[in-house]
């Protein structure tokens, strides 16, 4: 498993119990700079990328989703 992909924890409201389990869904972290070239590097150009609280102004919400707007 790469250091950036890391099991789920919970499933619903449960506690994911096969979360060591190798078929297990995965949430893939990345820096937003590094997706960002990819992307550009791919042919992508890139219109928008803000998390969810820069989205909505609100620091209340999540910082780790990450929203990306493109083109190709």
């Amino acid at each position: 498993m790469l250091k950036q992909n890391l099991p789920w924890l919970k499933k619903g409201s449960k506690l994911n119990w096969k979360l060591l389990n190798r078929d297990q869904p995965a949430t893939y972290w990345v820096k937003k700079n590094l997706i960002v070239e990819e992307l550009k590097n791919i042919g992508f150009s890139i219109i928008e990328a803000k998390n969810a609280s820069q989205l909505k102004n609100n620091r209340n919400y999540r910082k780790g989703i990450l929203y990306i707007v493109c083109r190709k």
